[in-house]
C-alpha cells in the first residue's frame, strides 16, 4: 500500500498544484483553455507515440497479451453500449450522462498506472503496460471519438463526420504514428 501511496503523491501533488494555479488566477481563462490544448493536442500524443514507438512488440507472448486486452476492452464495450438504452428509457439518462458512463467505464488511468507499475514491479513491467497501452489505446480513443460524435451532438452525424473526427484526432494520429515507427 505504501508504494502505491508513494507513486501517487507526485501526481497528486501535480493535480494540487493545477488547481491552485487555476483558482490563484496566475493563469487567466484564455490561458488556461491554451494549456489545456497543448496538452492534449501536443504533450500527451508525443508521450503515446513515444511510448509506442519504444514498445516490444515481438513474440508470442505480446501477442496473446494485446489480444486479451483487446477483447476486454471490446466485451466492456458492448456491455456498456447495450445497457445504454436500459438507462435511457428506466432512468432517463441523458446522452451526455451516457457518454460519461462509457467512458468513465472503459478509459483507465495510464498515467497513474505508469507510476504505480513502475515503483512496484520496475523498468520491465513497463514495457509490458506499453504492450498493453498499444492494443487499447487507439481501439479505446475510436469507441470513445465515435461515441462522443454520436452521442455528444443533438443530431446523428454521419458514418463520414465519425469518420473524420476519429482520423482528425490527436491520440489516434499519435498511436498511428507511434505503431508505424515500431514496426518499420
Amino acid at each position: 500500500m505504501l508504494v502505491v501511496f508513494e507513486s501517487m503523491l507526485p501526481i497528486v501533488a501535480l493535480v494540487i498544484l493545477g488547481v491552485i494555479v487555476r483558482m490563484s488566477g496566475i493563469i487567466k481563462e484564455d490561458g488556461w483553455r491554451g494549456v489545456e490544448a497543448l496538452a492534449f493536442y501536443v504533450f500527451f500524443p508525443c508521450l503515446l507515440a513515444q511510448v509506442l514507438m519504444q514498445a516490444d512488440l515481438d513474440g508470442r507472448t505480446v501477442g496473446n497479451l494485446a489480444l486479451t486486452m483487446f477483447l476486454a476492452v471490446i466485451v466492456l464495450s458492448v456491455i456498456c453500449i447495450g445497457l445504454m438504452p436500459i438507462f435511457k428509457k428506466t432512468k432517463g439518462t441523458s446522452n451526455a450522462s451516457l457518454s460519461t458512463i462509457f467512458q468513465t467505464a472503459t478509459r483507465g488511468n495510464g498515467f497513474t498506472a505508469l507510476a504505480i507499475i513502475n515503483n512496484m514491479y520496475g523498468t520491465e513491467a513497463i514495457g509490458l503496460t506499453a504492450i498493453i497501452f498499444a492494443a487499447i489505446a487507439p481501439l479505446l480513443n475510436v469507441l470513445h471519438i465515435g461515441q462522443l460524435a454520436v452521442l455528444g451532438s443533438g443530431n446523428k452525424p454521419g458514418l463520414g463526420a465519425v469518420a473524420k473526427r476519429i482520423v482528425l484526432n490527436p491520440l489516434i494520429i499519435a498511436c498511428a504514428v507511434g505503431l508505424s515507427i515500431n514496426f518499420s
